[in-house]
C-alpha cells in the first residue's frame, strides 16, 4: 500500500504487472493506494479502506466486475466512491452496460496518467 494523505485508491486487477504499473503512474500524487488482486478480497478490502475511487479491471478472474460495481453501489459507504472501469473495449455496447452497472468512467488500456488521475479527481 502507498501511503499519503489525499484520496484512498483500490486497484482491483488479477494482473501483478498491471497493479503494479498502475502504482507507478499514482505515486507521488498524495494518495493512498491499495490493491488487490482476487475478486473475493474486493469487498472486504473496500469495507476496510473505505476508498475514494474503485479502479475495476474489466478483465478480471471471477465474478465480473458489472456484479463488482453493483455490489459496491448497494453499500451506502460506497455510493459517493468513484468507480472506474478498465478496459481494452472502447465499444459504445461495453460503454453502455458499463455505466448501467454503476461505473462512473471507462478508461482503455493502455493507461495515460492523466485520464487516470483526472477520473479519481472527479468529485
Amino acid at each position: 500500500m502507498q501511503e499519503g494523505t489525499g484520496k484512498r485508491v483500490l486497484i482491483v486487477s488479477d494482473d501483478r504487472a498491471e497493479i503494479d504499473t498502475t502504482c507507478r503512474m499514482l505515486h507521488g500524487q498524495d494518495l493512498q493506494v491499495c490493491a488487490v488482486s482476487s475478486v473475493e478480497a474486493v469487498l472486504p478490502t473496500a469495507r476496510e479502506f473505505r476508498p475514494d475511487a474503485v479502479l475495476l479491471d474489466v478483465k478480471v478472474e471471477g465474478q465480473s466486475t458489472t456484479y463488482l460495481a453493483r455490489a459496491l453501489r448497494k453499500e451506502p459507504m460506497f455510493v459517493g466512491s468513484i468507480l472506474i472501469a478498465v478496459t481494452t473495449d472502447e465499444d459504445d455496447e461495453c460503454r453502455r452496460r458499463l455505466a448501467g452497472a454503476g461505473f462512473d468512467h471507462m478508461l482503455t488500456r493502455p493507461l495515460a496518467a492523466a485520464d487516470l488521475l483526472a477520473a479519481i479527481t472527479s468529485r
